[in-house]
């Protein structure tokens, strides 16, 4: 049987909690995770960051939502387009969580190229069912 990569999964995984919590139909809920994905990759491009959620431009920690914050982590950049806590809450528990985000991210061997991949990874999958990376087989 052949998997997704198990970040990709997570990904995946968070943005289905996330359009979920409104009563949205499947072609809607499909272009709502594909959005969700491309703001968090707009933000990724602008600034990218490790071992913090976001940084503000003297590269002091800030929340990611803050209008002054100038590179987010890939969690902090999910954080930052969660508007309501009580979405964040049912979006980001770690419950059947196969991999953490944030491992991901700060992982030193990781660049910010990396994680934009895995984004458009995980775009691609969500639009097309495709898959460009190598699967792990389990």
């Amino acid at each position: 049987m052949i998997a997704l990569n198990p970040v990709i999964s997570e990904l995946l995984n968070r943005i289905t909690k996330l359009t979920s919590l409104g009563k949205i139909r499947n072609i809607q809920k499909k272009r709502q995770r594909v959005s969700i994905l491309q703001k968090v990759r707009k933000l990724l491009e602008k600034g990218w960051c490790q071992n913090v959620l976001a940084l503000d431009e003297r590269n002091f920690p800030i929340r990611p939502s803050s209008s002054r914050a100038t590179s987010w982590c890939l969690m902090g950049a999910f954080v930052s387009i969660i508007y309501d806590p009580k979405d964040y809450n049912s979006v980001f528990t770690t419950e059947h969580i196969t991999v953490s985000l944030p491992i991901y991210n700060d992982d030193i061997a990781k660049t910010k190229a990396d994680v934009l991949q895995v984004i458009d990874n995980t775009i691609l999958y969500v639009q097309k069912g495709k898959i460009t990376f190598p699967c792990i087989k389990i």
